[in-house]
């Protein structure tokens, strides 16, 4: 677990993923929001979970739980929108309901269901509180996205991150 809570320091920087991380770890399925997308490995941006480069593409943050792994968090950010402001792989997550089902498909075939347990908002600028981040306690998906739109006069941009969380069936 981080012995901190990251910066938001994406908001004042435009984040680069490094080169090479690995695009192997299956898809994301939400069949009830229309949901599905691959998974690649993602870092640190500073203090910052990172998100990939690729708008389409979901970001399993490589400190956080395996996606086979029994217990802990396993932490996948992605986009809401893309830089044309078209739907990223994650914008019907602020629909999602508990007991929706999630399923985290590996690239060998295998499958891991996780049930939706609860959503929360989070301030962009304070960051995502070191809790979700947690290494003990039944293995649970936490996917993470931006919420509540905001445009003014420099631009669109989104205050809050929104966590969805899923404990493994």
């Amino acid at each position: 677990m981080p012995p901190r809570v990251a910066t938001a320091a994406h908001l004042d920087s435009t984040y680069v993923a490094p080169r090479g991380g690995s695009t192997g770890l299956g898809r994301v399925r939400i069949a009830r929001l229309g949901v599905d997308a691959p998974v690649a490995t993602v870092g640190w941006d500073g203090d910052t979970m990172a998100v990939p480069n690729d708008p389409g593409t979901l970001g399993w943050f490589e400190p956080s739980a395996r996606p086979d792994d029994l217990a802990g968090a396993s932490l996948v950010a992605g986009h809401v929108s893309d830089a044309s402001d078209s739907p990223g792989p994650l914008a019907a997550l602020v629909r999602a309901r508990l007991g929706d089902v999630v399923e985290w498909r590996g690239s060998a075939g295998s499958v891991v269901r996780f049930r939706v347990i609860s959503t929360q908002r989070f301030p962009r600028a304070a960051g995502l509180p070191a809790s979700l981040f947690r290494v003990d306690g039944p293995h649970t998906l936490r996917l993470v996205t931006c919420a509540h739109r905001v445009t003014g006069p420099s631009g669109t941009h989104y205050t809050d991150n929104l966590v969805v969380s899923a404990v493994q069936e």
